[in-house]
């Protein structure tokens, strides 16, 4: 938990200190903010078989979060916005932590997500504008706060937290796939910066989640059944 609590901290001060960087151009300041973001959703991982715990620590992150755009305050909200999304995911996996949910959750939300951008309906990362729950601002670098940066969205951080808590507790080669799915994120914004449309990030997490482990995720629901 120490050592979630010192990430967390650190995605803070680099979130906080990022306006004064030197100007590198948006698809710099996308990719640290995004593998911040990851960083946020991470951070509370050592505490994914206590739900108490988890649960409260959500609460206080919502609340200082709501406390937070009330105020307008931007990207300075963004590390406890994803905190609570990171304590959300952890309840869902927690709760709902069966072997034929970890093929069928991550395959169902990258399809829907990526149904979204085939319609041309996909806001899950776009230009990002004022103070919201639901969006994770990332901050620019630079002098300039008006700067256009993409966003990413709450469930981004719920579901990169979701499936990292599954990752551990199958033992999915976590050394690969937590990296892999913390860098979802980051590719997204940066083919949506490329391509100058939005991007779903759910299928670059479910993916990074299940192709690296795919002989052990076979081997997981091999054993439900003896298990049940």
């Amino acid at each position: 938990m120490v050592r979630g609590l010192a990430a967390l901290l650190a995605a803070t001060a680099y979130v906080l200190v990022a306006p004064a960087l030197p100007g590198a151009g948006e698809h710099v300041a996308a990719v640290c903010g995004a593998l911040a973001v990851a960083v946020c959703a991470y951070a509370p991982l050592a505490g994914r078989d206590d739900p108490l715990a988890i649960g409260a620590l959500g609460a206080g992150a919502v609340l200082l979060a709501v406390a937070l755009d009330a105020r307008d305050v931007g990207a300075e909200a963004t590390p406890v916005e994803a905190l609570f999304a990171a304590c959300a995911g952890l309840l869902f996996a927690f709760a709902f932590a069966i072997p034929a949910a970890l093929v069928a959750l991550p395959l169902l939300v990258a399809g829907i997500d990526a149904a979204s951008l085939v319609a041309g309906s996909a806001p899950l990362t776009g230009a990002s504008g004022g103070a919201d729950l639901l969006t994770l601002t990332l901050p620019a670098w630079g002098d300039d706060p008006q700067t256009a940066m993409p966003a990413l969205g709450l469930l981004d951080a719920t579901f990169l937290a979701l499936f990292a808590s599954w990752a551990l507790r199958w033992d999915l080669r976590p050394r690969v796939t937590l990296p892999a799915m913390a860098a979802g994120p980051a590719v997204a914004l940066l083919l949506s910066l490329w391509l100058d449309r939005a991007i779903p990030t759910l299928p670059f997490l479910a993916a990074g989640l299940l192709l690296p482990a795919a002989r052990r995720v076979g081997e997981v629901l091999r054993e439900e059944p003896s298990e049940a």
